[in-house]
């Protein structure tokens, strides 16, 4: 099995485990995802959808797409800053998958997932934002810039499935 198999066989034991814990904790799941502040997460997915559509004008762009690359790093920044005081205030609120963690277990395994899979999100969204700044600092070919962005792309792409998976499943008044 290459890596791409193994890749698409990881992602779907995580998905099954997620509906897993969603199916046979779906009371503490919901409980769980309300105490996320969903608007923090809206407004992330403001951001990417802004620096998706700025990756697309760059994309587009066949001179100078530096500022709009630049742009888009600062959206990638902005979402990662947002993300990084959002896990601040979760890790003082104590919802922290540890011994310290204050709620039942299956509300302790929602946030195991919400840490792990926003976690990983974050790694592969650094990741693209060192390949713009590395492409808005020297001069790079049509194609390779199109593969940039349709990485860029999939990154975002990942959240709009992440922020409704974890945000959004608990009701709201």
């Amino acid at each position: 099995m290459g890596l791409s198999g193994l890749r698409g066989h990881a992602f779907r034991r995580a998905f099954s485990a997620y509906s897993y814990g969603r199916f046979y904790h779906h009371l503490e799941w919901s409980q769980a995802s309300l105490q996320l502040d969903w608007r923090l997460g809206a407004l992330n997915t403001a951001v990417l959808l802004t620096s998706s559509t700025v990756m697309a004008f760059a994309v587009e762009r066949e001179d100078n797409r530096r500022p709009l690359l630049l742009l888009c790093a600062l959206l990638g920044l902005i979402f990662l800053g947002i993300k990084g005081y959002e896990w601040n205030q979760e890790f003082l609120g104590k919802k922290f998958p540890t011994p310290q963690f204050e709620g039942s277990a299956g509300q302790r395994l929602f946030f195991f997932f919400y840490f792990t899979l926003t976690g990983l999100h974050a790694i592969h969204l650094s990741a693209g934002l060192l390949a713009v700044l590395f492409f808005a600092r020297s001069q790079r070919s049509q194609d390779e810039v199109h593969l940039l962005g349709l990485y860029w792309h999939l990154v975002d792409l990942l959240w709009f499935f992440l922020y409704p998976l974890l945000y959004l499943i608990g009701s709201r008044p």
